[in-house]
């Protein structure tokens, strides 16, 4: 048997490149004759992606023709044996955060012996130290904006209603991992977990940092007593680990959020017989109801700026359906942000106050998280599965925190 080896004269890439994107091909002859069995001319397409910043995907896909390769950022691959002629080159995969510079369409050239070169060019998004945290089928993640970056931060449990520190370098959360449902700390990573509340006889849900870092606000029931007998309580996270109790009720008080100065507490009660949001003081004196409405309402929070609270009501549909409004600090102002027809809860301000994370139904116990614009446009889902998803908080990791991690 006789052979001989055909080598390609790239345009773009160097030999050790192409040697080590696709090795050597050989084609030989056979039963003693020197003629290659090659039925056509052929010659290679040679495929990069040129990605700059930093919230970049994991892979994408490029194909020539009906083939497909996965390909990187940053990365090369090599089409081998393209028969000669034109051939269309195609980049999937793009997230949409990502923008790509030309046609995500190519046509590639193929002589003879020879490598045709395409290049794509994708400008990603630089991350910076904002986050969302989620909770997914009962494990909590943080991710950016975008939905990548994706970070599980629990493993044990039942683990929901968490808050990113002031400082960005602790998240609080509910767990239920000890058998009884209490309030813990980790670090912004999910390293470092400890338990805050250590209170067998109580549930202990829903923390809130207040903004200058050293308290959590949260509500409480006994067991013994039901979720009716619910109060509100603030603790002492960096020395005593004291409660504070600030309501003094038959009927349910939660959901507490601090104003962004810190000097009121924003929840829900029942204390009128219905469900209606309240201000009070930081030290629980000056309550003063918000809204009035035969709808309940509920999960209140505060803009950056504290001149508005987002809250999730039922005054606007049928069937107990929540939906997301948004009024003046006062209760004035009232404008409803969402008309679906299933349950919108749980609104969450982005840190520049300019969109709202929020939980929406899409089945009896299945959420999922979306994302709109704080007038209530631009409304698209952050993330849709099959599985229970629903938004927790959104904030900045600590810088000494991110580089750690990295």
């Amino acid at each position: 048997m006789a052979g001989r080896l055909v080598w390609a004269k790239s345009v773009a890439l160097t030999m050790p490149e192409l040697i080590a994107a696709i090795g050597v091909s050989v084609f030989a002859g056979c039963g003693g004759s020197d003629t290659p069995l090659v039925a056509e001319p052929v010659g290679w397409v040679a495929v990069r992606t040129l990605t700059s910043g930093d919230d970049v995907p994991a892979s994408m896909q490029v194909s020539v023709g009906d083939t497909r390769q996965n390909i990187s950022p940053n990365g090369l691959v090599v089409f081998a044996l393209t028969t000669v002629g034109s051939h269309t080159v195609r980049l999937n995969g793009v997230p949409g955060w990502c923008q790509l510079s030309g046609l995500a369409d190519r046509v590639a050239v193929v002589t003879p012996t020879d490598t045709s070169d395409v290049a794509f060019e994708l400008q990603c998004p630089t991350v910076g130290p904002e986050r969302l945290i989620v909770y997914i089928g009962g494990t909590l993640h943080s991710m950016t904006e975008n939905g990548s970056q994706v970070r599980a931060l629990t493993t044990v449990g039942q683990n929901y209603f968490a808050a990113i520190s002031p400082d960005g370098t602790r998240i609080a959360f509910t767990s239920n991992r000890d058998g009884n449902e209490e309030i813990y700390l980790m670090s912004a990573y999910g390293s470092n977990v400890q338990n805050l509340t250590r209170s067998p006889e109580t549930r202990d849900s829903w923390p809130r940092w207040s903004p200058d870092g050293p308290r959590l606000a949260f509500y409480s029931w006994n067991t013994a007593e039901g979720p009716n007998s619910g109060e509100i309580y603030v603790i002492d996270v960096s020395g005593s680990g004291t409660w504070q109790r600030l309501t003094f009720n038959a009927a349910l008080d939660a959901d507490p959020e601090w104003s962004p100065d810190g000097s009121r507490i924003a929840f829900m009660s029942e204390r009128d017989g219905n469900q209606e949001i309240y201000v009070m003081n930081a030290d629980g004196t000056g309550t003063i109801r918000l809204t009035n409405d035969p709808g309940l309402d509920g999960n209140p929070t505060w803009s950056a700026d504290g001149t508005l609270i987002a809250f999730a009501t039922t005054r606007f549909g049928v069937d107990d359906a929540y939906d997301i409004a948004v009024m003046n600090a006062d209760g004035s102002g009232l404008v409803r942000l969402t008309d679906a027809p299933e349950i919108d809860v749980r609104p969450i301000w982005s840190p520049d106050g300019r969109r709202i994370m929020y939980s929406h139904r899409v089945a009896q116990g299945n959420y999922d998280v979306w994302i709109m614009n704080a007038d209530g446009s631009g409304k698209r889902a952050l993330l849709e599965t099959s599985v229970n998803e629903q938004a927790d908080d959104w904030g900045s990791i600590g810088a000494s925190q991110m580089a750690r991690s990295r």
